[in-house]
């Protein structure tokens, strides 16, 4: 069993999860959970049925592409031998059916709550919580009535977080969001008095960098569009901003989110070079750009040929989830390749040490053998356990 990794790690924003959720639930809700597998270390498949079709959703705590999406296949690996965390999962959801997919706010958790039965036939209401939070990605099983936590893919004890453990028995909490405002709530007037406490307080920072920090659900991707929207450079210092233009950046930030509560969106799907990565309905075949990312609507910060429109947000996360999975698959090849290479290379190196000596020893064969032949004709003429004899 393996860990996936090795590449530097992608982060689908929390609005593009909520729009995201929105188009799964017609599709999950109410679907029965069949089967658990392992993919992989810190990945699982949750195998379930609704309206007459199979669905296959995989949930992933992997740091380098943490992540939820449908799959169109089996994943094509998977571990021979199930985990713990797998093996629990199965007895508190099996049988059982998906009840209700929500979002704590526009944070990257996602709660998957299940309906179920224990083995005396009474209800129970677990609930898989998703935490994609790069490198602190987790995957977590809690009980839904107590809020107790039964299992997680990482365990978090004390000598790892003293601010928050993840251990069974304890009671779930969210990880700490800080002074973060929740965007979905926030009015003008307090996103405009956030912006100029911002520039009193981060004058030397940029934008981009800045509102991920101070709003929930927007990541670096929609900073700079909502720059770009707002007319603001991206690389201007806050300290530079003039009032107009954070009225501005106050206005198109809530511009994007009225978007994304209406449902007004056209996804696209961001990638790297120029090879076109095309996506149809109910297919996808991949450029040689490899997909970086997705959101909710056409970005103007960036080239047209970087983006193409996806028919929705599943298909485009499932195309980008699958993508960086295989990525990491061919890493992982790599990477036992060249440990391969670099053993057989320091093999070689000691043989060649070896034979190398060897072959310095053949050189004098023939001065070694005249001295043998001389010693045993004047055997009788040395004296016993010495360690040497001189010729004259």
């Amino acid at each position: 069993m393996r860990k996936t990794g090795g590449r530097r790690g992608t982060s689908v924003e929390g609005l593009v999860y909520h729009r995201l959720l929105a188009e799964l639930r017609p599709i999950l809700l109410g679907g029965r959970l069949d089967k658990i597998h392992q993919v992989s270390d810190l990945e699982i498949c949750l195998v379930l049925r609704n309206a007459g079709k199979n669905h296959r959703l995989i949930l992933s705590a992997s740091p380098s592409h943490p992540g939820f999406h449908l799959a169109g296949a089996a994943p094509g690996r998977t571990t021979g031998t199930p985990s713990g965390f797998c093996l629990l999962a199965r007895r508190h959801l099996i049988p059982g059916t998906i009840s209700a997919l929500t979002q704590s706010g526009w944070e990257r958790v996602i709660h998957l709550h299940c309906v179920s039965r224990d083995e005396l036939g009474r209800r129970r209401e677990p609930r898989l919580i998703l935490e994609l939070m790069g490198k602190h990605s987790n995957l977590i099983l809690v009980e839904g009535e107590t809020e107790t936590i039964l299992g997680a893919l990482k365990l978090v004890p004390a000598e790892k977080s003293s601010v928050r453990q993840v251990l069974p028995g304890r009671r779930y909490v969210l990880p700490p969001a800080g002074e973060r405002l929740d965007t979905v709530s926030v009015t003008r007037e307090t996103l405009l008095g956030t912006l100029r406490r911002i520039v009193i307080d981060s004058f030397q920072r940029e934008w981009p960098s800045i509102l991920p920090a101070c709003f929930t659900g927007i990541g670096q991707l929609g900073a700079r569009e909502i720059c770009w929207r707002a007319g603001v450079d991206q690389r201007k210092k806050t300290a530079e901003t003039t009032p107009e233009e954070m009225e501005r950046l106050a206005d198109q930030l809530l511009a994007v989110r009225d978007d994304v509560l209406n449902g007004r969106t056209a996804p696209v799907l961001i990638r790297a070079g120029a090879a076109p990565v095309l996506i149809t309905s109910g297919t996808a075949a991949s450029g040689q750009g490899l997909p970086q990312d997705a959101w909710i609507q056409p970005l103007g910060h960036l080239p047209p040929e970087r983006q193409e429109p996806c028919p929705d947000l599943v298909q485009a996360t499932a195309f980008l989830q699958e993508q960086l999975r295989s990525c990491d698959d061919t890493l992982h090849k790599l990477q036992q390749l060249r440990r391969l290479i670099n053993q057989s290379f320091r093999r070689a190196r000691r043989l060649e040490s070896a034979l190398s000596m060897e072959l310095e020893e053949g050189k004098r064969a023939e001065f070694y053998r005249r001295c043998g032949e001389l010693v045993l004709a004047n055997l009788n003429l040395i004296v016993p356990r010495t360690d040497k004899a001189a010729l004259t």
